[in-house]
């Protein structure tokens, strides 16, 4: 399992404000690609989402969306809520649930599992890493880099 989180710390300037993460981000998430590790050329398969962080009082949630996700098994918006958002030290970090997860040998492998993303917030960009764990054994199966950037829609003045 990952190392938790570092704790909340009281706010020290703009960057460690909640209203700094607020609002819409256009992410894409990069991991790579390849038909085997030991061949020469690789590749790197990218996915893009809008993520929505709002706050709710004094703690923040979230969401993305993924309009391209339109799988039966998904809901109809490709939304995918966030669980335990927090912001502290120009860091964000959440986590989220897979309901089913297709790994190992051909695929063959199913297992419920959860993501975390953890992030540094560098003006109007977000810059970090994901990482995907089997529930039952805490496994990471799978990492990757995640970047977003502040979405023209909602990028503050």
């Amino acid at each position: 399992m990952p190392p938790p989180a570092k704790p909340a710390a009281e706010p020290k300037g703009e960057a460690d404000r909640l209203s700094a993460i607020v609002g819409a981000w256009d992410n894409e998430v990069r991991h790579a690609v390849h038909q085997s590790l030991y061949q020469p050329a690789q590749g790197v398969r990218l996915r893009t989402s809008v993520v929505h962080f709002k706050q709710d009082g004094d703690r923040l949630t979230g969401y993305s969306l993924t309009p391209d996700h339109d799988r039966e098994d998904w809901n109809k918006e490709g939304r995918t809520d966030f669980r335990d958002v927090k912001f502290a030290d120009g860091r964000v970090v959440f986590e989220f649930d897979l309901a089913e997860l297709h790994h190992g040998p051909g695929g063959r492998t199913k297992s419920k599992a959860w993501g975390r993303v953890e992030a540094e917030l560098k003006g109007n960009r977000l810059i970090g890493r994901w990482g995907v764990f089997d529930k039952e054994t805490g496994a990471e199966l799978f990492r990757g880099e995640w970047e977003a950037v502040r979405s023209k829609a909602t990028e503050k003045k």
